[in-house]
Formats: C-alpha cells, structure tokens, sequence
C-alpha cells in the first residue's frame, strides 16, 4: 500500500456532518492524491492515527478545491484524526463562537470568529460553508464585519488591510509587513445570521475547506495547518441557554 495523505498535508480538518471529515489538503498534498486515484480505482482508504491502523473507511476527494471527505467514521474516529491535525506544532485553531446558542425565530445572533495557535501571523481569511441542519426553515447570512477597534483584534493598531466579504461569507485580513503572534485566542471578525420566521431546530455552522477557501500564512507565507472548532445555534421559541465572549 501506498501512502496517500499524511498530517503534513492536512491544512484544516472539521466534521462536516455525523460521520464525516472534511479536510483541506496543501497544494503539494492534493497533487499526491489526485495522482494515486488517477492511476487506481479506489473508494476506500486505511486511516492511521498515533502510528495505529483505526480503520478503512470510504472517502471522495475534490481535486478542484483540494478537499478530502472521509465518511462512516465512528465518533471516536473522527476525535482521533482532528487531535492529530490539531496537534500540529502551533496547534493552530479557528473558532466560531456565537453570541447565543439558543435564538428566536426571526432574531439575529453574531458570530466571533478567533484565531490562536499561530505564530507570525500575517495573513488570514475564513469563509464560511453553507448551513447545514435545522428541521424546517433557514439561518442565513446578513452581514460580515471586522471590527478593529476592538482590544483583542488580532492586528492591533498595526498597518494592514481588514476585508469584509458580504457576497463571499467571508472576511480575511493582511498587514502590509510582518507579523504578530496569536497564540492566544485572538479575534478577526463576525458574522451575523438571521433566522427564518419558521427556522427550527439545530443549525451547524463551520468553516469552508479548501486552500483558497480559508487559509493562515505567516510572515514568510508559509501555510500553517489548523482545526476548526464549529458553532451550533438551536432556533425556536423556548430559549433554554445563551453563551457570551
């Protein structure tokens, strides 16, 4: 057996659905695998973790956007493989924190996104996937802003750019030279949702994979790997719970 994918690879890793991973692989890492599944016909792979065999579980690769689902992984798996990319030397990591995890139909919630575990820090951007979930109506996208007067925003009063993307669901920044050290949460922007008047039930949030998606490069532009630690919000007229950063 050849080896397809090793962590080195892996830029971003999340569970997009129950019994899925979704990885984005390094443009050296997608050209690897798009070149194995050319040459073979194969629909499965072996997965190993921590120098163990965990399982040979079905996969689908996207070579256009660089981007690798396993499927019918068992919880436990899919906690397997996500400490493996996160456990990266800088442990990088993207987080979605909502203002509320519970809302009211019809009433919006903000969405802070972080960045920690990165050192040198120059450029960033985060787009978001497509809502998945819910049990009837929708939670869709109304605004994305960066708000750099805020004393945790990962550039400070340094030189940069700060670019909110409406259209595009998604917000990245760059400073004109250097770079900072985020190893401790440190904010980039928000999103704000709204839900449909007849929204209900659960509704994960996440961040798109794929390279040109979302993406930390470091002063030098080299690529740093990170996780993905998603936000569900709970729409529906009984408010059980909020959650405030």
């Amino acid at each position: 057996p050849r080896v397809a994918v090793t962590e080195s690879a892996v830029l971003s890793a999340d569970a997009t659905a129950l019994g899925k991973l979704s990885m984005s692989l390094s443009e050296p890492g997608a050209h690897r695998l798009q070149s194995l599944t050319r040459r073979n016909d194969v629909s499965h792979m072996a997965i190993i973790a921590g120098g163990r065999m965990i399982g040979v579980e079905p996969f689908a690769f996207q070579s256009e956007t660089a981007e690798l689902t396993l499927s019918e992984l068992s919880p436990k798996q899919v906690s397997q493989l996500t400490e493996v990319v996160a456990a990266t030397p800088t442990g990088a990591m993207i987080s979605l924190v909502p203002s509320q995890t519970h809302v009211f139909p019809g009433r919006p919630v903000t969405v802070d996104v972080f960045v920690s575990g990165v050192e040198s820090l120059r450029t960033f951007q985060v787009t978001m996937a497509p809502v998945r979930g819910g049990n009837s109506g929708s939670l869709l996208i109304e605004d994305v802003t960066i708000d750099t007067t805020r004393s945790d925003y990962v550039y400070g009063n340094l030189e940069g750019i700060a670019a909110p993307d409406l259209s595009g669901v998604r917000l990245g920044g760059v400073l004109f030279s250097g770079g900072v050290d985020a190893t401790e949460e440190l904010y980039v922007g928000t999103f704000t949702y709204m839900p449909s008047a007849d929204a209900e039930g659960e509704f994960r949030l996440t961040v798109r994979a794929g390279e040109r998606a979302s993406l930390l490069w470091q002063a030098d532009n080299t690529p740093v790997a990170f996780g993905v630690k998603s936000a569900v919000i709970t729409v529906g007229n009984e408010i059980k719970t909020t959650t405030d950063r």
